[in-house]
């Protein structure tokens, strides 16, 4: 039987150096049987896990919400920033749930249909869509979306990282847009999020604890101090530096 490893994404080819392999089923590293050496060697820098069962069905989930237009921009109100499934449950538990939202989706994007591809640098991650009703930011669906798709659908990181164009072609040519009908969506995405950023927000995760996973919420005080006013968020004359710095990139 191959032993698996908890490699961080950043160490993975350190890994292979060593003599790790891929496994796309558990999306973990492994050392193969019959290796020991191997074992020993990964052993040394990476603790060795047993691989979870991945999460597929979350009770309650609505895998109609947000289904037109097939990509929308969904800017997160700055009050609702550094809070997400992935901060509020266990790192394991987080890779079940990217993982199951994967399998189930046929290892596509459920947006424009695109697989991974390694070569053209698109990969694929588990998209969380929060509906906002009454105060709280609720969690609705979870989407398998392709990193193209991510990137449009958070038009705000693309900008900031000058990488718009990109993101708008994406926009333009999965919805079927002219550049007219692509503005007038971003124009009411910017208008939305100007709104929802000038509350508080609870967080309902209920969909992740109703399929067995431990969710911890973070406080409301501890949300309230990591939230930022959309005042802040690149003002007038603001450098790009200074505004990466706003939304937490590392320099």
């Amino acid at each position: 039987m191959p032993t698996y490893f908890r490699v961080p994404f950043n160490d993975k080819n350190h890994a292979k150096a060593l003599g790790a392999r891929w496994c796309l089923d558990h999306e973990l590293w492994y050392a193969p049987d019959g290796f020991p050496n191997v074992d020993a060697a990964l052993a040394e820098h990476w603790p060795r896990i047993t691989p979870l069962p991945p999460v597929e069905h979350f009770p309650v989930e609505d895998r109609a919400f947000g289904s037109s237009p097939r990509i929308a921009v969904d800017l997160i109100p700055t009050t609702c920033w550094y809070n997400s499934v992935r901060s509020c449950v266990e790192h394991d538990d987080w890779k079940r749930i990217s993982l199951g939202v994967k399998l189930r989706a046929g290892r596509k994007c459920e947006l424009c249909g695109t697989p991974a591809n390694r070569e053209q640098d698109i990969h694929l991650e588990a998209y969380e869509r929060f509906d906002y009703l009454d105060g709280t930011q609720v969690l609705k669906r979870l989407v398998c979306a392709c990193s193209r798709c991510h990137h449009a659908i958070h038009y705000d990181r693309a900008e900031a990282l000058n990488e718009e164009q990109a993101a708008r072609e994406h926009l333009r040519l999965t919805n079927g847009w002219d550049d007219a009908a692509l503005d007038q969506h971003l124009r009411k995405a910017n208008a939305l999020w100007k709104k929802r950023s000038a509350q508080q927000w609870e967080l309902d995760l209920s969909i992740i604890e109703n399929a067995g996973i431990s969710v911890q919420l973070p406080e409301a005080n501890k949300r309230a101090e990591r939230a930022v006013h959309f005042h802040r968020v690149r003002p007038p004359g603001s450098t790009l530096d200074e505004f990466l710095a706003v939304l937490g990139f590392p320099e």
